[in-house]
């Protein structure tokens, strides 16, 4: 999910954080007000948009060739994402995530059993025309329910990249640039806007995979494919089944689609719902088929869209960045094309 930003008053000293930086219980009172703001923030991003079905094609024979080479969908789950382990299991994975990326003190983790989306990378800090980015601080929102699909013996290491390789660096890079504090003033992308959502979720979609040891996009072809079909909540739920048996997959999934769907334009041509969640497919496949006209180092330099590299690309400061693991150096950057490049041939792009 993207990464969501909550300004906080601003004061004349900095409070030091006193609590742990994970955390196994269930989230406290207070950081449950905190959830609750941040969804709020997500949940007042318009809603109804229009659903699209260009790609239909492409991501329905994703979703064949994983029923062809797994049977179904929950076999390529056990295959590719390993076999399912308990949050104390998937605590010691992030930990050591954020060990090897030197971040350990920097992102506050904390598992919760009410989110309604996978996880959530959270930031506060002071208003943005200030441009502080030491007051910024980040948490790490994780669903702790079944309905966690990367609660897997490799599913966090992916998800880790999904959030904090993509969403967290790109967030913390952004707040040391020039034209963090007015994008408009830079003709940039506005940060939640719809183009903004296509490049900064396809990233994170094409960083999920990238340690996974098959490339095909399963999960986000699956989401696209069913939302763009035209059906009510009980002829979706039946539906999914021919690419995923697991009840709590699939009325996660079926939940997520019906948000504001069936809504139709006056002409009646068009069929709108909640379209946000089909960025991820859309914006993957559209980074996918650029590959060799994208500064994929520039890309996590900030929240940069596609579009903006070209518009700011010379101006984004360099020596203050920290990047992933995965493209931090040289020989890094050329292996994350490599594979990007795979994942592509993978999905028949």
């Amino acid at each position: 999910m993207m990464e969501l930003e909550v300004p906080c008053k601003q004061k004349d000293k900095d409070k030091e954080e006193q609590e742990a930086p994970f955390s196994l219980s269930k989230v406290t009172p207070g950081s449950r007000k905190a959830e609750r703001k941040w969804h709020s923030r997500a949940r007042s991003i318009p809603k109804a948009v229009i659903v699209r079905r260009s790609l239909l094609s492409d991501a329905v024979r994703i979703l064949e060739h994983v029923n062809f080479q797994y049977g179904i969908g929950d076999a390529y789950l056990d295959d590719v994402f390993g076999r399912k382990v308990d949050v104390e299991s998937g605590n010691r994975q992030l930990v050591s995530y954020l060990r090897n990326e030197g971040l350990e003190g920097s992102i506050q983790v904390k598992w919760s059993d009410t989110l309604s989306c996978t996880a959530c990378m959270a930031t506060s800090g002071g208003p943005r025309k200030l441009n502080k980015p030491h007051r910024r601080k980040y948490t790490l929102f994780l669903n702790s329910t079944r309905e966690n699909m990367y609660l897997r013996a490799h599913g966090l290491t992916a998800l880790a990249n999904h959030e904090i390789g993509t969403h967290y660096y790109r967030a913390r890079n952004d707040g040391f640039q020039v034209w963090y504090p007015c994008r408009a003033k830079f003709d940039m992308s506005r940060s939640r806007c719809y183009e903004m959502l296509l490049s900064e979720e396809g990233l994170a979609t094409l960083n999920t995979y990238l340690s996974l040891n098959c490339k095909l996009l399963w999960k986000p072809a699956l989401t696209y494919s069913h939302m763009a079909q035209r059906m009510d909540t009980d002829e979706l739920y039946s539906h999914i089944q021919c690419c995923v048996l697991d009840p709590d997959i699939r009325r996660k999934i079926v939940l997520r689609a019906k948000r504001s769907h069936g809504l139709k334009s006056s002409e009646g041509t068009d069929y709108f719902g909640c379209g946000w969640d089909q960025c991820y497919f859309i914006g993957a496949v559209n980074i996918l088929r650029q590959l060799d006209n994208i500064d994929f180092t520039l890309m996590h330099s900030g929240k940069l869209s596609v579009e903006d590299c070209e518009r700011v690309g010379r101006l984004a400061k360099t020596t203050v960045l920290k990047l992933p693991q995965f493209i931090c150096t040289e020989e890094n950057a050329r292996l994350y094309c490599c594979t990007l490049a795979e994942i592509k041939a993978a999905n028949f792009l």
